[in-house]
């Protein structure tokens, strides 16, 4: 693939907020063995990185002028997300039209519940034809978070 790299999400999405707030003339690439960060992503020692030169005042060149720097640029590459992630929305309006068809909160409350019984498959027998008092106050949890949704 040319012209672009595969990045994970996350590297990819602060690339591309640096590259928007910075010029691609201040970047330069600074190699792996350069890097104090590399070395505790390598699994270094306590003791080790404790006595890395590297880890402390970082690469030799750096304590030079800027002009003794490595001078390999690279251009900003474009990035590209490794996985394309899809987002799907519904916008549900059944409990937002109870809400407001109802000017009763007792009628619209058994009209949720109702709904609530149905869409959980709950099969009535004629014994539990009434609502409970959990399903009632699921629904009436169910209408306060719609109308928290909504405002």
């Amino acid at each position: 693939m040319t012209g672009y790299m595969i990045w994970s999400t996350f590297v990819a999405n602060r690339v591309s907020r640096i590259s928007k707030s910075t010029s691609g003339q201040s970047w330069s690439h600074v190699h792996s063995d350069d890097n104090p960060a590399d070395l505790a992503s390598r699994g270094v020692s306590a003791a080790e990185l404790s006595a890395s030169s590297l880890w402390w005042h970082g690469p030799d060149w750096l304590q030079r002028a800027p002009e003794y720097w490595p001078t390999l640029h690279h251009e900003l590459p474009d990035t590209q997300l490794k996985q394309r992630v899809q987002c799907h929305t519904t916008a549900t309006t059944l409990l937002d039209d109870v809400s407001e068809r109802f000017s009763d909160y007792g009628r619209a409350l058994r009209v949720i519940a109702y709904i609530l019984r149905f869409a959980t498959k709950r099969i009535s027998t004629p014994s539990t034809v009434r609502l409970t008092n959990d399903e009632l106050l699921s629904a009436e949890f169910a209408l306060i978070r719609t109308c928290q949704r909504r405002e």
